[in-house]
C-alpha cells in the first residue's frame, strides 16, 4: 500500500524526470532487443535457404522412384512445407534439365530477364520454360527449346551456373550431375514439375524445406530413407544451428556493449531520479521505516519502471516488424539471451547508483530535525 501511494505521489510531483527515465528504458531495451533479434532473423533465413535447408536425394538409376509418391511425401513430412524441390536429369554432356516444383527461383540464382514460374503455371502444367543466360543464342528467333517430345516457350532467363546448385549439394552425395566440370558452359533448362514427370526420371533431387532446423532435416532424411529405400538421402554441409550459435555470440557481445553505452545515459537519469525521493524518504524514515526498506522501496519503483519499459519496448519492436524485415530484424530474440542481457543491465544500474542512493537514505538523526 505504501509502495503504490509513494509511487503515485512521486510521479505526480516529478512527471518530467519520471517520463524521461521510462523513455530511456524503452529506447535502450528496444535497441538491445533488435540487436539480439538479428541473430534469430539470420537463423530463420538460414532455415529456409538453399544451402542450409536442402536435402540431397540420390536416386537408384536401375529402379528409379515413384515421383508422385515422393513429391507428395516431401510436401507432407514438413509442417511448414517446401520452398522448392528440384529434379535433375542430364540430357547431354553440357545440358541439364531441371523439373522445378516451386515458384522461388530467385532463392537459387538471379533472374536477369522475364519471369519465373508462377503458381498457376505450376498447377496447370503449362509448357513453359526458364533457361540459363548462356542459352540466349540457342533460343534466339524461336524463343523456345525442346525437351523430350514437347516444346517449351521460354518465359525468362537467369544467371545459372553449376555453383547455383552445387552449393546446396551435400559433399557426401555419390552422384554429381550438376555440371561443375563444364563450368559456365553448362546449360540449364527448367520446366514445371508437372510437365517434367510425364517424360523424365530424376537422377538427383534437391529438396529445399521451409524453416527447417538441422535437427528437423535429420528427421526428414531418416523418414525419406525408410519410406523410399531406392534413395540415398544426405544432409547439407552447412548447419543452420551453427549460424544461430555464431549469430548469438556475435550479437550478444554487440548488445552488451550497446547496453553499457546506452546505459550510461539511463543511469545518469536514474541518479537524478533517485535524488528526487529525498522528501518522501525523510517522511517515511521519521515514521519509523528503516533505511534499508527505504532503499528497497526506491529500487522497487525502479524495477517497476524497468519492467514496464521493457514490455513497451517489446511491443514497439513487434509493431515495427514491417520496417525491420529489411534487415532481417523482424524476429524476437532468444528468451534466455534477452533475460541475461536485461539482468546484467539492471544489476549494473544498481551498482552505479549506490552512491546517490546512499546520499538519499543517509539522513540526519531525528534529534537534529526541527
Amino acid at each position: 500500500m505504501i509502495f503504490g501511494h509513494v509511487l503515485k505521489k512521486h510521479i505526480s510531483m516529478n512527471p518530467v524526470i519520471s517520463g524521461l527515465l521510462l523513455s530511456g528504458v524503452v529506447i535502450c531495451v528496444y535497441c538491445i532487443s533488435i540487436m539480439l533479434g538479428l541473430a534469430v532473423g539470420q537463423y530463420q533465413l538460414a532455415t529456409c535457404s538453399n544451402t542450409e535447408a536442402s536435402l540431397t536425394i540420390d536416386i537408384d538409376g536401375k529402379n528409379g522412384v515413384n515421383m508422385d509418391e515422393l513429391s507428395a511425401y516431401l510436401n507432407s513430412i514438413s509442417k511448414k512445407g517446401m520452398v522448392n524441390v528440384l529434379y535433375f536429369t542430364r540430357l547431354e554432356s553440357k545440358k541439364i534439365l531441371v523439373g522445378w516444383d516451386g515458384t522461388k527461383g530467385n532463392n537459387w540464382f538471379p533472374i536477369t530477364s522475364g519471369n519465373f514460374f508462377n503458381k498457376e503455371e505450376q498447377v496447370a502444367g503449362e509448357y513453359v520454360g526458364f533457361v540459363s543466360d548462356n542459352m540466349k543464342n540457342a533460343i534466339a528467333g524461336s524463343g523456345s527449346f525442346e525437351a523430350g517430345e514437347h516444346t517449351y516457350e521460354v518465359i525468362g532467363m537467369g544467371w545459372i551456373i553449376p555453383w547455383s546448385f552445387a552449393s546446396a549439394r551435400s559433399s557426401q552425395s555419390q552422384i554429381d550431375i550438376l555440371g561443375e566440370e563444364a563450368g559456365e558452359e553448362m546449360q540449364y533448362m527448367l520446366i514445371p514439375y508437372k510437365c517434367y514427370k510425364e517424360e523424365f526420371q530424376p537422377e538427383q533431387i534437391l529438396a529445399q524445406f521451409n524453416y527447417a532446423s538441422y535437427e528437423d532435416l535429420q528427421k526428414y532424411a531418416e523418414k525419406i530413407q525408410n519410406m523410399f529405400p531406392e534413395t540415398q538421402v544426405y544432409l547439407p554441409d552447412s548447419n543452420s544451428d551453427d549460424v544461430l550459435e555464431e549469430g548469438r555470440t556475435q550479437y550478444e557481445i554487440l548488445a552488451f556493449l550497446l547496453c553499457m553505452i546506452a546505459g550510461i545515459t539511463v543511469i545518469r537519469l536514474m541518479s537524478e531520479w533517485i535524488t528526487t525521493y529525498k522528501k518522501e524518504i525523510t517522511v517515511l524514515w521519521l515514521c519509523g521505516m528503516p533505511k534499508v526498506r527505504c532503499m528497497l522501496l526506491i529500487y522497487g519503483h525502479w524495477l517497476l519502471y524497468y519492467g514496464v519499459g521493457s514490455i513497451i519496448a517489446i511491443i514497439l519492436q513487434y509493431l515495427t516488424f514491417p520496417l525491420l524485415q529489411y534487415v532481417y530484424g523482424n524476429a524476437f530474440p532468444m528468451t534466455d539471451s534477452l533475460i541475461y542481457i536485461l539482468a546484467v543491465m539492471f544489476g549494473f544500474s544498481i551498482l552505479c547508483t549506490l552512491r546517490p542512493m546512499s546520499k538519499v537514505v543517509c539522513l540526519y538523526t531525528k534529534g537534529e530535525i526541527v
